[in-house]
Formats: C-alpha cells, sequence, structure tokens
C-alpha cells in the first residue's frame, strides 16, 4: 500500500468525523475554549462568538468536502494514480494551513488542525523519496 494511501485514509476517516461538529454543534468547541478564560467579559464578547461560530460552520463545510476528497483519492473505490494523490494531498495540506491560521487569527481558537497538515507534508516528503 502506499504510503500517501494511508495517510488520505487517515485524513478522511478525521475530517469525515469531524465535520459534523464544526457545521452542526461549533459551540461545543467555543464552549470548551471559553470555559478556560476568567469570568471578566467584554461588552464586545456576544459579537466575537457569533463571528466565531459562523467561521467554526464554514470550516465545517469544507473540511466535509475534503474528507470526501481525499476518501477518493485512497484509491478505495476505482483505481487513482499517485500523481493525483500528490495533487490532492498538497491542495489539502494548504488548505489545512490556512485553516489554521484563519482560525488563529479571527476566532482567537488556538486549538487547531495543523497536525493534518504536518502529517500530510510528512506523508508527501515520504512518498518524494521512496
Amino acid at each position: 500500500m502506499q504510503i500517501l494511501s494511508v495517510v488520505l485514509a487517515y485524513h478522511s476517516l478525521v475530517t469525515l468525523a469531524f465535520s459534523p461538529i464544526l457545521m452542526f454543534a461549533p459551540e461545543m468547541l467555543t464552549k470548551a475554549d471559553q470555559a478556560k478564560k476568567s469570568d471578566d467579559v467584554p461588552a464586545s464578547a456576544s459579537i466575537k462568538s457569533d463571528k466565531s461560530t459562523v467561521i467554526m460552520r464554514i470550516c465545517g463545510i469544507w473540511v466535509f468536502y475534503g474528507g470526501l476528497t481525499s476518501l477518493y483519492a485512497t484509491g478505495y473505490f476505482t483505481a487513482v494514480t499517485n500523481e493525483l494523490q500528490v495533487v490532492v494531498s498538497g491542495a489539502l495540506m494548504l488548505t489545512h494551513l490556512a485553516e489554521a491560521v484563519v482560525k488563529m487569527i479571527y476566532t482567537g481558537n488556538h486549538m487547531s488542525n495543523t497536525h493534518v497538515f504536518i502529517l500530510l507534508l510528512v506523508g508527501l516528503i515520504l512518498n518524494h523519496i521512496i
């Protein structure tokens, strides 16, 4: 089995399992983040939480479609070329990096999915070496 097939299978499993939480219950994630903060909440906190919820829901939509794309690119359902796997892995890697940066800047949520970015990067490097 190719290394990128395994990496893409892990990616599809994680993203397809996590995307419904982002789309339908992002409050679960923001509550966990807000519980760490102090009780002194500024007046603009409700506006920020609304923005955070919207951003989390939008991220959930693309995460779902990214999971479907990586599931297809695993080659489980149909034969795919290594070149297609490289393109899909590279695109998903850059998109995960962009999503992590957007979440950190605009929501203040540091619970990002940087590990998926690193996993895809390592998979691409190993695919090139092996």
